[in-house]
């Protein structure tokens, strides 16, 4: 996962050589946290709706 790889990068004291290149990560790394985040919202919502759509099928 991109994610873990730069997260592995970012604990590499060489990169901070560059600051450049840790500017360059550090968005990455913040532009795919929030897309994770984002698609954890998504996937907590559709596991609630299952679990509603679930419970009609089993009460009837």
């Amino acid at each position: 996962m991109r994610l873990q790889e730069i997260q592995q990068k970012q604990l590499d004291p060489s990169l901070y050589d560059d600051s450049q290149r840790v500017r360059q990560l550090s968005e990455e790394h913040g532009r795919l946290s929030a897309s994770v985040e984002e698609m954890m919202t998504k996937w907590e919502q559709l596991s609630l709706r299952i679990e509603a759509i679930t419970a009609e099928i089993d009460a009837s």
